[in-house]
């Protein structure tokens, strides 16, 4: 595959992703951040099987959802658990 294949197929995805996906930082329900990892995951299986290839912001991407819902769980458990 060619650098200009894959400037392509990384364009292409961005506008996508763009549109489907809610930004990580502002999105505050777990159901919904879990839906979109899942289908992250599908869409960089789907890019593996087609291209050979997936583009470094599946993966940017799945990390940031893992890390807000992380930062989620935590304040859940902060705000149960914790004593004031």
């Amino acid at each position: 595959m060619t650098p200009w294949q894959r400037y392509q197929i990384d364009s292409q995805l961005k506008s996508s992703l763009r549109s489907t996906f809610q930004d990580p930082s502002t999105c505050d329900d777990l159901e919904q951040i879990r839906k979109y990892v899942s289908q992250l995951c599908v869409i960089k299986e789907s890019y593996q099987v087609r291209f050979g290839y997936v583009p470094s912001l599946i993966y940017t991407l799945i990390a940031k959802y893992n890390r807000r819902q992380n930062e989620i769980i935590g304040f859940v458990f902060r705000d149960t658990y914790c004593l004031p």
